[in-house]
């Protein structure tokens, strides 16, 4: 590298650091909401819009703060899942030229962005999420357009899998077809939390465990229940974008040691939050928590089976 170029040149010259740099920030961001999560916190606007803090508010309903703490922890692993994707797509595919990566962020981008805007169904305006959103954008939408010189050449964006790779005959085909399934799993939860988040917001089981009605949760603080759903739509609107980017990357990215290492790296950041803290809290209905450890099953059954070729 030429040591006369300036450091801001250097660290932007082709926006692979800059693009990576966004799933640095998600890991954190996602790290920081696990640590309220689990120390029993909210952040301060948070507590501010509500007018109680979780200490306050859990002499109200020790449930409900167990709840909205369940929330948090679960959208802090999806943040951590995908921001190991965005690493390894940014300093593998994408710096080595591939078109697909590149695809690959736009669309995964205008997912994870885009459901910020969920919060219009919801009517609670997070400020510190808007301008966390607005920062990040700016990095990413930057690391974008550096990164485009990057692409070799133009290469189509595959969205439907070959049917010759989907099959039960072989483990590596067997292990392709898990993978997919676990994809569309992702991609269907997302979509339906994001709904009940811009909704209704609870199902039954979550007003079985919290013991309240949704109007006597409304009734406690005016925007109680506007939180809540910034969480449950957030915690959606990342399940679905975490989907979608490992459905692409399995249609257009090379299996390899490295994909291997960072799905199971990001399906274990996802995973092992998402149920742990239904124990942590004692949100454990069968029939609530049966989805996730069924993803689970099938994400480690395509890791185990896939271990030889995305090592080979």
């Amino acid at each position: 590298m030429n040591e006369n170029k300036g450091i801001w040149s250097a660290l932007t010259n082709d926006g692979t650091i800059l693009l990576g740099l966004s799933g640095l920030m998600l890991v954190f961001f996602g790290s920081f909401a696990l640590f309220l999560s689990f120390s029993g916190d909210f952040l301060p606007h948070d507590a501010a819009a509500i007018g109680f803090t979780a200490d306050q508010l859990y002499l109200i309903s020790e449930n409900l703060v167990k709840f909205m703490l369940h929330d948090r922890a679960a959208f802090g692993g999806v943040l951590l899942s995908i921001g190991t994707l965005y690493v390894w797509l940014a300093f593998y595919p994408l710096a080595n030229g591939q078109a697909g990566a590149w695809k690959t962020f736009c669309i995964s981008g205008l997912c994870g962005f885009g459901s910020f805007l969920l919060y219009l169904g919801y009517g609670y305006l997070d400020k510190w999420h808007a301008v966390a959103t607005v920062f990040l954008l700016t990095i990413y939408l930057y690391g974008l357009w550096k990164s485009r010189k990057l692409i070799q050449k133009s290469q189509p964006l595959y969205f439907l899998p070959d049917i010759e790779d989907i099959s039960l005959k072989n483990t590596k085909k067997l292990a392709s077809l898990l993978y997919h399934i676990y994809a569309v799993g992702l991609i269907t939860a997302g979509f339906i939390i994001s709904c009940i988040g811009v909704t209704t917001i609870f199902v039954p089981s979550d007003l079985q465990f919290i013991e309240l009605c949704s109007d006597d949760i409304g009734a406690i603080s005016s925007q109680l229940l506007g939180v809540i759903a910034h969480d449950r739509a957030g915690f959606g609107g990342a399940l679905f974008t975490t989907g979608i980017t490992v459905w692409l990357i399995l249609l257009n990215a090379r299996f390899s040691k490295s994909l291997w290492e960072t799905l199971l790296i990001s399906g274990t950041f996802g995973f092992i939050p998402t149920i742990g803290i239904h124990f942590y809290v004692g949100y454990t209905d069968f029939l609530h928590i049966l989805p996730a450890f069924i993803g689970a099953g099938i994400f480690y059954t395509a890791i185990i089976y896939s271990s030889r070729s995305g090592k080979g």
